[in-house]
């Protein structure tokens, strides 16, 4: 599962591209071709046999094909869908010149942050289709789909493939205002100064924006309001304007200065917004509140497990009446223990997930190791895979047993920051 995920992960991002290899069939030779037709990004992958010739009706997106070949033909219904778009992908399996119903179609989707998926199984018509919500897919970026089938032992590759709308950059034109001559010949021309046009200059870094502050499509006192945020949080920069009054955060959408606080690093940033623990009590009490729900771990496995990668560990404020230990690595991820010292109560782990491979294998290995002792025996890492780019958009939750798992991600310049939490119900 490992090997697996970290395949997944060599991303932007948060990426892989994957060559679709053809299964080798005895006596026949793989020739990947492009269908050449009009229909929307569709490719096959073609087995030479000896069969006859046969004419394959279009269906959809797939176009009609004339063969006597063994051929995976694959299409999607949006070559250029927008971000939060479903596109389907349809396929079908033709063998010796026919279609063949009642099969599974498995699909790998190779984002530029993290790859995905979808199944399904071919109709009485050959033809199989799935659908995925793209989300947040990385704009302007070329996804292949790799599409499979296996028919009688043996499999059958295909591929196609979709790119997300590319960015606009809108620009804000000024009309240049022509001088105006007063009839009086002794008078000279009154020119109405053309107003300064605005000036963006590229500008990465990090800040905490403010609750119910406006997102606009311009950096002007004119902007439209695309969206209001609800609560504080963190934003990246990609540009701002010359005088520093507005900034774009990364994606688009443009922010007032006064509606934000920067910061040196993304670390910063997320200090800023981390909830401020409660202040102990100033009178010490002799024992502490009773734990009703619980993990059943003893905070000795995590610090035992997260030593030997490097995380050095330290008491913290006390967190819902409870203690507070906090594990630090060198290189950013952390980890949270709250609760007795022999059960904990609650525990997560903040990861930094980037295009860098070393970081991309640390991450794997700190949240394997976390869901190893938390969450032994359950799909716990498929379901993580399987949900980081849908909690870019909320948190997203689950339950094995008597706990609550949450995942949220915030997107960042190069990648995003992932926190995985677990606690008793």
């Amino acid at each position: 599962m490992r090997k697996f995920l970290l395949l997944f992960l060599v991303l932007i991002l948060l990426t892989s591209c994957g060559e679709t290899a053809a299964t080798t069939i005895p006596t026949s030779t793989v020739i990947p071709t492009t269908t050449s037709s009009n229909a929307a990004n569709s490719t096959v992958g073609v087995v030479t046999t000896k069969a006859t010739t046969s004419q394959i009706q279009a269906e959809g997106c797939l176009p009609v094909v004339t063969t006597n070949e063994s051929i995976v033909q694959a299409c999607v219904n949006e070559p250029t869908p927008k971000q939060q778009a479903k596109v389907t992908v349809f396929a079908r399996l033709i063998i010796d010149g026919k279609a063949v119903p009642g099969i599974a179609m498995d699909t790998t989707w190779s984002y530029k942050f993290l790859p995905s998926g979808c199944k399904g199984v071919s109709e009485a018509n050959g033809v199989a289709s799935c659908t995925k919500d793209i989300g947040n897919a990385t704009k302007d970026f070329k996804v292949v789909i790799e599409v499979k089938f296996t028919y009688q032992g043996k499999t059958y590759n295909g591929a196609t493939d979709f790119t997300t709308e590319p960015t606009t950059v809108q620009t804000k034109t000024t009309a240049a205002i022509v001088p105006t001559q007063l009839p009086a010949p002794t008078l000279e021309p009154t020119v109405v100064p053309t107003p300064t046009p605005i000036v963006t200059i590229a500008f990465t870094g990090y800040a905490v924006i403010k609750a119910n502050s406006e997102i606009l499509d311009n950096p002007s006192p004119d902007g439209k309001v695309l969206e209001q945020v609800k609560n504080d949080g963190l934003v990246a920069w990609q540009n701002k304007t010359s005088d520093g009054k507005y900034f774009e955060r990364l994606g688009g959408g443009w922010v007032k200065a006064s509606d934000i606080t920067n910061y040196k690093s993304q670390g910063e940033a997320l200090m800023a917004i981390a909830p401020t623990p409660a202040p102990p009590t100033p009178k010490p009490t002799a024992t502490l509140p009773v734990v009703i729900n619980s993990l059943g771990i003893p905070r000795a496995t995590f610090v035992k497990k997260f030593t030997t990668l490097g995380f050095v560990f330290h008491e913290g404020a006390p967190n819902k009446g409870q203690p507070n230990i906090l594990g630090n690595h060198p290189q950013g991820n952390t980890i949270q223990l709250i609760g007795p010292e022999n059960d904990v109560i609650e525990c997560s782990v903040t990861l930094i997930v980037s295009t860098n491979k070393t970081v991309q294998t640390r991450a794997i290995t700190h949240v394997d190791s976390f869901i190893a002792i938390v969450l032994p025996g359950t799909p716990a890492l498929q379901w993580f895979v399987d949900n980081l780019i849908a909690s870019l958009k909320q948190p997203v939750t689950t339950t094995y047993g008597n706990k609550l798992v949450t995942l949220n991600s915030i997107a960042a310049t190069d990648g995003s920051i992932v926190i995985f939490s677990v606690e008793a119900k």
